[in-house]
């Protein structure tokens, strides 16, 4: 085979290998602009990556919209943070109803094989900060039927049950009783633990908590990139031993070194710029903090150096290293990524085997310890798959639709206590055939 086109339908070629694949992007931002932008997901887009026509160009198959409530604009709790969850779930719904050729809403692991076999894009929630939860262990249940299937009990706010990696309070704050009672809510319905975010000392009572797999949404890796946002290599090991994931993040500030600092003196530069755009801004503060965050992307394409793909892989490449290929996946950054790719291409139409080929990762063909790309399915390869998950029991699956899914059917607890599992939370998102899964995600210009 010698020409180009001929290369492209090869099939090991990276993008052959995605086509066959279902890929799952584990943390998109587009929920917000859903809400406060009104944007039509179903058009190409004039800013930011992501939109309907570049997923379908970019082999997407299923997408985690963040559900996030900014805690300094809609409160750490009560009414105002319930609010706003429960609009941008609406909103995911709403994209499904309004698009129903393009988008269904999914739950478990068959409802995107079934969606992907159709042709559509499954939408998936994921809540992004506890804030919601409002103290409440009912709402964990609440949630949960309204369709989400992760959470990570803080952003870069603490809440008063989990440190965060970005505030003083984190520093000496992990979970607190009522955190832990959260974390085992979650293992009881089906949730995932995303730990993205959060302080060191959360994660390992998280770890320590959580008898399922417990996956990291984006983050990437602090021996690379020293930021408090990124794991160690003790907590990546950790994390691999639940069975759970670590989805690198392709956020500038967390995966080029040094590069956290010249953001900062960035900031200081144009603090007066970002203050007038917010102040000229007439809409309320959500609109407010979109004119700042505007200015932002702006200034940082123009005073920032260029941060490329390859440093992805390397994020990528130290965590194989450290707990094999099992356990890490890629969440792009589909907003304001200002991150540089080949011709301006959008973050989630480029195929990320291109980078990671060279580095000797192949297609997985039938073993659970072969290297393979991040964009497989192999049906034969369900056997020794299977086997390999057989020490899992009840919901652990859950947070592997990362990488693949049992076929095997279990017993769910109960939903509530004392009350019977919906047919869905007894299936999870780990029910159906043996997959093996990318994933990818979300950016934040101001404070991922």
């Amino acid at each position: 085979m010698n020409t180009k086109s001929e290369n492209l339908t090869a099939p090991n070629d990276p993008l052959a290998i995605q086509r066959r694949a279902i890929v799952v992007d584990m943390h998109a931002d587009t929920t917000q602009r859903l809400v406060d932008e009104k944007v039509d997901l179903e058009h190409r887009l004039p800013d930011g990556h992501f939109d309907t026509v570049r997923a379908k160009e970019g082999g997407l198959d299923a997408q985690f919209f963040s559900i996030w409530v900014e805690p300094e604009l809609f409160g750490g709790g009560g009414q105002r943070a319930i609010k706003r969850a429960d609009e941008q779930i609406q909103a995911v719904h709403g994209l499904a109803e309004k698009h129903p050729e393009t988008w269904e809403v999914a739950t478990t692991a068959a409802d995107i094989r079934r969606i992907a076999a159709s042709g559509k894009i499954a939408a998936l929630m994921g809540i992004e900060g506890g804030y919601a939860i409002d103290e409440k262990i009912e709402n964990v249940g609440r949630y949960y039927q309204m369709g989400v299937r992760y959470l990570s009990p803080a952003w870069s706010v603490s809440t008063s049950w989990a440190g965060s990696s970005g505030d003083e309070a984190g520093k000496t704050r992990g979970l607190n009783d009522f955190g832990k009672q959260v974390i085992r809510e979650m293992n009881r319905l089906g949730i995932m633990v995303d730990v993205s975010h959060l302080s060191d000392r959360a994660f390992w009572d998280i770890v320590n908590t959580s008898t399922r797999p417990v996956i990291a949404t984006h983050s990437g890796c602090r021996a690379i990139t020293d930021v408090p946002r990124n794991l160690t290599d003790d907590m990546i090991v950790a994390l691999a031993k639940t069975g759970g994931v670590v989805n690198v993040i392709f956020y500038p500030e967390h995966i080029e070194p040094g590069y956290s600092e010249k953001k900062k003196k960035v900031d200081a530069d144009i603090a007066q710029l970002v203050q007038r755009a917010s102040d000229a801004e007439k809409g309320d503060a959500a609109h407010k903090k979109l004119a700042r965050d505007r200015v932002r992307r702006e200034e940082y394409l123009k005073r920032l150096p260029p941060v490329f793909v390859s440093r992805i892989v390397d994020h990528i490449d130290h965590i194989v290293k450290l707990v094999g290929i099992d356990h890490v996946g890629i969440r792009t950054g589909e907003s304001f990524v200002c991150l540089r790719v080949r011709r301006n291409r959008s973050i989630d139409s480029f195929v990320s085997g291109l980078a990671i080929q060279p580095r000797g990762f192949r297609e997985k063909i039938c073993t659970a310890s072969q290297p393979v790309s991040f964009a497989t399915i192999s049906d034969s390869c369900r056997p020794p798959l299977m086997g390999a998950w057989n020490p899992i029991r009840g919901l652990s699956g859950v947070a592997l639709v990362v990488i693949r899914i049992r076929r095997r059917p279990y017993r769910a607890r109960s939903a509530a206590p004392g009350g019977a599992a919906s047919e869905a939370g007894a299936r999870g998102l780990h029910s159906g055939n043996t997959i093996r899964r990318s994933a990818r995600g979300r950016e934040e210009p101001t404070g991922a």
